[in-house]
C-alpha cells in the first residue's frame, strides 16, 4: 500500500480516482491545488506518487512541478501527469520536468491502478 497524493482541481475527478486507488488498497490524499498540496506534501503523511494534472486556474501543473523541485522534500518523489492534454504534450513535459511520465484523462480504474503499480516499482 502506497500513499498517493492527487492534485486535481475537479472534484469529480478527485473522488473517482481516489476512490479507485483506495480499492487497490492505497491510501490517497487529495488537493484542489499546487498551495494544498503544499500542505499534504510537508505533513507527516508524505506521499511516494503524486498525481498531478497539468491544466488547472492559477498555478497549472508545469508551476506546481517547478515549485516542487525547489524543495528537497517534494523534489523526491514521483511525479506522474494525469491530463486530457495530448501525449504529444504530456510527453513533452515528461522530458522537461524529468519525471515517471503521464496518464491521459480519462482512465479505467482498472488501467490507473496498473500504472500506478508500475509507475511504485
Amino acid at each position: 500500500m502506497a500513499r498517493i497524493l492527487i492534485i486535481d482541481d475537479s472534484e469529480t475527478v478527485l473522488e473517482y480516482t481516489k476512490e479507485a486507488l483506495e480499492a487497490d488498497g492505497h491510501k490517497v490524499l487529495t488537493a484542489k491545488n499546487g498551495l494544498e498540496a503544499n500542505k499534504v506534501i510537508f505533513s507527516n503523511e508524505r506521499p511516494e506518487l503524486i498525481l498531478l494534472d497539468v491544466i488547472m486556474p492559477m498555478l497549472d501543473g508545469d508551476k506546481v512541478i517547478k515549485a516542487f523541485q525547489q524543495s528537497e522534500i517534494s523534489r523526491q518523489i514521483p511525479v506522474v501527469f494525469y491530463s486530457t492534454k495530448s501525449d504529444e504534450d504530456l510527453e513533452e513535459l515528461v522530458k522537461k520536468h524529468k519525471n515517471r511520465g503521464y496518464l491521459r484523462k480519462p482512465i479505467k480504474p482498472e488501467q490507473l491502478c496498473a500504472k500506478v503499480k508500475e509507475f511504485l516499482s
